[in-house]
Formats: structure tokens, C-alpha cells, sequence
């Protein structure tokens, strides 16, 4: 395999930093892990040209003309769970997680805390909005209680409380109509709500939909329409409307052959200008006449055939297409939320589409940072390798595998591999070893390192053995050569650690010669480099680790840093 010859892009400079490795691993903080996580329904307008997102444990407000950046931390110890605007754009709610988490209401644009709401949910807000008129507020807990709470903010008092779901709800939101109608939907169900008057009072009442004949499904978007009826997505791209919850028609393309509106789930359903939009996983926007679904009418089968209007492709020059999971309005465009990590802007004339912000959507589990300049990597939940310009705040290269990405680690520098070679550690317990050349990322090697996910691994200082770390305790050996072969990664020996000692994290020391590895059960192992020529593998990789070179100590905690019942 040749050296690498060319990392960065045409004209691009390369800083090279000071040897400070707190002031590397700041800036690499900063940027990295300061880039928003998508989540659906977290991107609202809080101005022409102003967005406010969720952005991990915080959130940020993020200008389309300026590029200016602002972020924000919660209050509460454990993030942001939704964020909500309110249709006057003068306040904006953010619904936190934690033990009895707060919903704090802050004025815009002074973002003065203006309004507290407690004690609506146990252990996060899943999400929360603002009704119609702007006089209501409803949240939605998460796991474990689900509970749909109708908030008078301006009073900070609860109006009603109730159970929504006994399993995983998406979404609660108001009747674009009146503040006397809610929705929530979510896993295998939607729900219709009514605040209704009774004898004993004021009471929350709520209706789960029938699907009788059709397959359950998932539901993520739906919309009122103006006489009542509802229309929402499926999972298996189709759209049902709803009559009370009773289902009065299956919409889809073609009848006989049950031909879904769309190749995959459909997340979102809007309403504009007597056109009902919708978009999903397939990267499709399409518009339907309000009044050929509001007309439809099953006789013999439930299945009535529509045909959109018009329709659009989100995607890449090179045909990535997008995932969609929301679409806000602006001014003159719509902003669409892509399940892959990217914000798109698209325009309501042209249907053209660019990419506004791209970042990992999902956790970011792991990070590592260039020894030779201002580059850093990052992977996360989405599978993602992310090769970032950290000064510039920038993705110079990425590239998408299947699974989990757990942990990361670059090789150090040589002239022969430029500090360009990464390997990535995922859930299926496949290691990948990449490389990044201009704005592309080359796959190098692939191989199955364990049967668990690998949860770290490390380069040593010497480049000349990569060592991984799995769940279940296991640690692998690989030979590498970072001076002149690239592609040489062969198996030396497998240790297991006793049951229990589940691996936090490892590191080599600065000769190669060792390594340490801390335990969630409070052990530390030293492990020594394994030499090849007195390793006999012929037979089984794995060798006992009593009969490995080794030491163990068991770190005990004070009594004052133990937590107290």
C-alpha cells in the first residue's frame, strides 16, 4: 500500500498548533461535541433568520444569514429534552431532563428566564409545544411515566395531567384549530385527546385509534384537517385518514397492488395553502390536494388511490439521499431535518435544496485529535466518521458504515502515513481502519475483532500493535506497522478478564510497553506489550490470563465518595 499523499482539500492550510494537549482537546470539545445531535421536532424558527436547536446536553441558536453560533447550557443535571416556540416568537420553552426535571420559559430576543413549570414528568420531557393560541403549553414525558401535561405557563400551573401511552410516545401536540384538542402518537398508536367538561370537572379524555383490518404501525406525523378528520403517516410509507378513530380510508398509490405514497416511513405530514405535504425516509416531499384526500371514501376496501400533485427529491449531487424527520417553514423556504445529521434549506420555487449544517445525528460516543494539526475525529450512534477542521468548525471529510461507532483512535504521525489513518470500533464488534485523502474517506481494512461491541481502542505510541477493547471483557492484540505497511493488522493474543470487570478504558504508556486498563468494578489492570516471536497462536488466539504477564490493583472508594441511601 502507497503513503498518503494528499489530506486536505485544494488551498488548504494547515495550522499547526502549539504542543499543549489541554488547548487541543478544548478546541476539539468545543467544536466537535458542540455540534447538535438531530432530533425530530427540536428545529423551530425563532426569527426570519434565526433557528433554535437542541444540541446534546445543550442548545444553540444558530443565525442563516450570520452564521453566528450561540450556545446555551441547561439548568437542570442531565440536558435539554425538547425545545418549543411560541407562535408570537417572544418566548421559547426548553423542557430539561434530570430527576423531576423543569421546564424553563425564557423571553426572546432578551432571554430573560421569564417562566418555571415543575413537576410534569419523572425523568425527562420527550417534548413539549406551544397551542395555537399561545395561552396553553403541553408536555410530554418520557420514560418511564409518558404523561401528557396541559400547562397554563403564564400562571405556571398545571391544567390537566394524564397517562398517554403505557409505551413509547413521539409527539403531543394541539389541534391547529383550538386549544381544546390534542394528538399524541408514537409506537404502534395515535391517540385523540379532548378537554372536556364533566360533572366532576375538567377532565383530559383520550381516544386510542382503531386500525381494525390494517397492519399497526408506528406513527410519527399526522394533521387535523379543517372538518375534524385526521390524516397520518405509517411506517410502511401509506397515509390513513381518520374519522373519529375509526379509520375512513387507506390512501395509496395504486389500489390492487396496495402500492405505498412513499418508499419508507413517512414522518412528517403539514398542511399549506389547501395542499397537504408529506415527507419520510425515502427523501421524497410530495403535495396532495386537500380536497381529493378529503373526499375519499372506501367502499369494498379500505385502500383509496391518490395522486400527489407534485414532488420533490432531497439529496446529494452524488445521489445521497436524505432521511427526512421534519420540515419547518421560513420565509421563503423550508428547512428539512435529514435523520444522517444534516440541516437542509429548501427552496419553495425551485425545490432546490443545500446542505445549511451538517453534523452526526445521534450520541457522539468517542473523539480523537491529529498529533500534527487541526484536525480531530469524531464517531457516533449514527455510524458516522466525521474528520473535522476544528479551527474552522468544518467537516473536511465523512463517511457512513452500518451499526454503532463506540471508539476511535488516530496513529500518530510518520512520514509515511501523514497522521491520516483512524481506526473505528463498532457495536457488532467490527474494527474499521480508515484513511482520509482530500474530502474522501477510503475504507483500509475491516475485520472482526470480537464477538461484543468494542468499546475501545488504542494505537501505540510506536505504531507498531493497535490494541481493542471489548464489553464482555475481552482484549485483543493486533500487530500493525504505521512505518510502511498500512494494511498489516495480525491477530497476536486475546486475554479475558473475570466476569464483571466490564472495561471503561484503556491506554498504552509511553515506551509500548504496557497497558493499563480501568474496570467499572474498580480494578486496574497493567497488561505487558505481547512479544510475537515467544506467542504461540497456532492453535487459539486466546490465552489465560494467569498465565500472562500482568498486575492487578483494586481501587477503593473513600466513605465520603460513596452515595448515601
Amino acid at each position: 500500500m502507497k503513503a498518503i499523499d494528499q489530506f486536505y482539500p485544494p488551498n488548504y492550510q494547515v495550522k499547526e498548533l502549539e504542543d499543549s494537549k489541554i488547548s487541543r482537546r478544548n478546541f476539539a470539545f468545543h467544536a466537535v461535541l458542540g455540534m447538535p445531535s438531530m432530533k425530530r421536532y427540536n428545529v423551530h424558527f425563532l426569527s426570519a433568520n434565526e433557528i433554535i436547536f437542541v444540541s446534546g446536553n445543550k442548545y444553540q441558536t444558530y443565525n442563516l444569514e450570520t452564521q453566528k453560533k450561540v450556545t446555551f447550557h441547561g439548568k437542570d443535571r442531565d440536558g435539554v429534552g425538547s425545545i418549543g416556540v411560541h407562535p408570537s416568537m417572544q418566548h421559547f420553552a426548553v423542557a430539561e431532563k434530570g430527576v423531576w426535571p423543569n421546564i424553563y420559559i425564557y423571553e426572546y430576543p432578551s432571554l430573560k428566564l421569564y417562566r418555571v413549570l415543575t413537576k410534569g414528568t419523572e425523568q425527562r420531557y420527550a417534548h413539549v409545544e406551544f397551542s395555537v393560541s399561545g395561552d396553553k403549553l403541553v408536555s410530554l414525558g418520557g420514560f418511564p411515566d409518558f404523561t401528557i401535561t396541559v400547562w397554563d405557563w403564564l400562571a405556571e400551573r398545571v391544567i390537566l395531567k394524564a397517562k398517554a401511552y403505557s409505551q413509547e410516545v413521539y409527539r403531543a401536540s394541539f389541534s391547529p384549530y383550538t386549544d381544546d384538542i390534542l394528538f399524541t402518537s408514537g409506537f404502534t398508536h395515535i391517540k385523540f385527546w379532548k378537554m372536556a367538561q364533566t360533572f366532576t370537572g375538567l377532565k383530559l379524555q383520550g381516544e386510542i385509534a382503531k386500525f381494525g383490518a390494517l397492519e399497526m404501525s408506528n406513527v410519527s406525523g399526522y394533521h387535523e384537517l379543517p372538518d375534524g378528520k385526521v390524516l397520518s403517516g405509517t411506517e410502511q410509507g401509506t397515509m390513513i385518514l381518520w374519522e373519529g378513530n375509526l379509520v375512513k380510508a387507506h390512501l395509496v398509490l395504486e389500489v390492487e397492488s396496495k402500492t405505498p405514497l412513499h418508499g419508507g416511513m413517512i414522518e412528517v405530514i403539514l398542511f399549506e395553502d389547501d395542499q397537504f405535504i408529506s415527507a419520510g425516509h425515502d427523501g421524497y416531499i410530495k403535495w396532495w390536494a386537500l380536497a381529493e384526500i378529503d373526499a375519499a371514501e372506501s367502499d369494498e376496501v379500505l385502500e383509496v388511490a391518490i395522486k400527489p400533485t407534485k414532488q420533490c427529491r432531497v439529496h446529494t449531487e452524488k445521489g445521497d439521499m436524505a432521511q427526512i424527520i421534519n420540515m419547518v417553514k421560513g420565509l421563503n423556504f423550508w428547512l428539512v431535518q435529514d435523520f444522517k445529521g444534516r440541516l437542509w434549506k429548501l427552496d419553495f420555487e425551485t425545490l432546490k435544496s443545500e446542505v445549511v449544517l451538517d453534523f452526526h445525528s445521534g450520541r457522539i460516543h468517542d473523539m480523537t485529535i491529529s498529533d500534527c494539526g487541526n484536525m480531530c475525529v469524531s464517531v457516533g450512534q449514527d455510524g458516522n466518521i466525521k474528520f473535522w477542521d476544528y479551527v474552522r468548525g468544518e467537516t473536511i471529510a465523512q463517511k457512513q458504515f452500518q451499526g454503532s461507532a463506540n471508539c476511535v483512535d488516530l496513529i500518530r504521525r510518520s512520514d509515511f502515513n501523514r497522521g491520516r489513518v483512524a481506526a473505528v470500533g463498532y457495536d457488532s464488534g467490527i474494527v474499521r481502519v480508515v484513511s482520509v485523502t482530500g474530502n474522501k474517506v477510503d475504507l483500509q481494512v475491516v475485520f472482526k475483532a470480537h464477538d461484543a461491541p468494542v468499546v475501545k481502542l488504542a494505537y501505540s505510541p510506536s505504531q507498531t500493535m493497535l490494541v481493542t477493547a471489548a464489553r464482555n471483557g475481552e482484549i485483543f492484540f493486533f500487530e500493525t506497522n504505521g512505518h510502511s505497511d498500512l494494511s498489516l493488522y495480525e491477530p497476536l493474543v486475546m486475554l479475558r478478564l473475570p466476569e464483571g470487570h466490564s472495561i471503561n478504558d484503556l491506554k498504552w504508556d509511553a515506551n509500548s510497553s504496557k497497558v493499563i486498563i480501568a474496570c467499572e468494578s474498580g480494578h486496574v489492570y497493567e497488561l505487558n506489550k505481547p512479544i510475537k516471536d515467544k506467542i504461540n497462536n497456532t492453535e487459539s488466539f486466546e490465552v489465560p490470563l494467569g498465565r500472562y504477564p500482568h498486575r492487578v490493583w483494586r481501587m477503593k472508594m473513600m466513605e465520603f465518595q460513596m452515595k448515601k441511601n
